[in-house]
């Protein structure tokens, strides 16, 4: 702390014979100081659809409403909804979450959590059944100061992998930035919708595969406010371009079969990772772009020998796009943020049913002229930021599951950007320290 600093004039002068006077004058500075805050406000509004859903209308709020529960939810019916200066505003009404356009979150958002009669957890489901999903879009707002955002899980109960199948092997899940708009399409940030080919993903695969893409003893993900969305049509957010590279299919010089191929490229890299074979593809000028196979997801999580319905990959380069082709189905694209590993997936098959259809052909687009991680960026304080979260239990999933249970717990955490320009979270730091 600073005292005040004053002044003070002392002047003398002779006035008259042998008399003197003086003259004072004093002037208060007052200071105070006070330390800055930052504060991270969340909200989402979480929703529930299937099977279970549609048996379950008391819980669920019946079919055609699959509201589970939200916040802010003033008059608690599980849609989001606030009332501010008299005035509602509804999650229904509004097609997305309520975001900066209707109220200020950090003066009119408290964050007293209400997750549901009788519910001490944000998601709790006790009945789940093959076919059911459910979604939840949080958003985050930074009130006072810039701020790193780190988004993770932690506290994780479920079993080992092991032959025997698993609830949270048998879920796919996805998370990613629901932040693409268009007016014209009637599409608006934070709608709880995936849209394919536009919003960039943050993870997919199994919800396992998930919740240690984002554990915290992997360093959490240090989210991105500004990603690339869209890759193709929007040149405000492309980063040098997002070019296309050649398909891997059957007629590529030396591929006689896709899925033998990825087969041997995941054996060579599992004994000489980086140093093993990779698909290599010419770009633009001398860009040479090396892409490895890290993993395979089988079409039967629990038998390699089934057919390959998707890989994880990384790469020299920053990639920007995936496609991979299943059989006569749709083609399944992924939007990356210029990411240098990643997950790609074959799409459901009607041959299949609710299966997966193995690969036969896919192709890779890459950031021109990235050959290294964006820097990380801010997050500035009191702008609205949206990310989705969906999981689904697959229709054909069998008996094996009947009964299993798994716990997880979602973290939001940050840390100011001044002063702090290599974030480093604090479980990143406890660890250095007890290793």
């Amino acid at each position: 702390m600073l005292a005040g600093l004053g002044t003070i004039g002392v002047g003398g002068a002779l006035v008259g014979a042998g008399t003197s006077a003086f003259f004072s004058d004093e002037q208060q500075l007052p200071n105070e100081m006070v330390a800055g805050e930052l504060e991270l406000k969340l909200d989402w509004q979480q929703r529930y659809y299937g099977a279970s859903q549609e048996t379950r209308p008391q819980d669920y709020g019946g079919a055609g409403r699959p509201y589970v529960n939200a916040h802010p939810d003033h008059d608690k019916d599980g849609e989001q909804s606030i009332v501010v200066n008299d005035t509602e505003y509804r999650y229904g009404e509004l097609g997305r979450n309520i975001g900066d356009d209707e109220i200020d979150y950090c003066a009119d958002l408290d964050q007293d959590f209400y997750f549901g009669e009788n519910q001490d957890s944000l998601i709790e489901l006790d009945d789940i059944k093959p076919g059911d999903c459910g979604e939840i879009t949080f958003s985050y707002h930074l009130c006072d100061n810039d701020g790193w955002i780190w988004f993770r899980t932690k506290n994780k109960d479920y079993p080992e992998p092991s032959e025997e199948p698993h609830l949270v092997d048998a879920i796919e899940a996805k998370v990613w930035y629901d932040v693409y708009e268009n007016e014209d399409e009637g599409i608006e940030q934070g709608d709880n919708e995936l849209q394919e080919e536009k919003e960039p993903l943050i993870a997919q695969g199994s919800l396992r595969d998930v919740l240690e893409e984002l554990n915290e003893t992997n360093g959490g993900f240090l989210l991105n406010p500004d990603p690339l969305v869209d890759p193709d049509t929007n040149d405000e957010n492309k980063i040098d371009g997002c070019v296309e590279l050649d398909t891997i299919d059957d007629d590529l010089e030396a591929v006689d079969d896709v899925q033998q191929y990825l087969r041997d490229l995941f054996a060579s890299y599992q004994e000489n990772e980086q140093d093993g074979e990779y698909i290599e593809l010419e770009g633009e000028g001398d860009d040479v772009i090396r892409i490895w196979i890290t993993g395979l997801i089988y079409q039967d999580a629990n038998d390699p020998t089934s057919e390959v319905v998707g890989f994880d990959w990384e790469s020299n380069y920053g990639i920007c796009r995936t496609r991979v082709k299943g059989g006569p189905d749709d083609d399944e694209f992924t939007v990356e943020d210029c990411a240098f590993e990643g997950t790609s997936v074959a799409p459901f098959g009607a041959a299949q049913g609710t299966k997966r259809s193995g690969v036969s052909n896919f192709q890779f687009w890459y950031c021109e002229g990235v050959e290294e991680a964006k820097e990380p960026e801010c997050f500035e304080a009191s702008t609205t930021h949206y990310i989705g979260f969906e999981w689904c239990l697959p229709e054909g999933v069998g008996n094996e599951i009947q009964g299993d249970a798994l716990e997880f717990d979602f973290g939001f955490y940050t840390e100011q950007c001044r002063h702090n320009d290599d974030p480093t979270p604090y479980w990143n730091e406890e660890e250095e320290e007890n290793s």
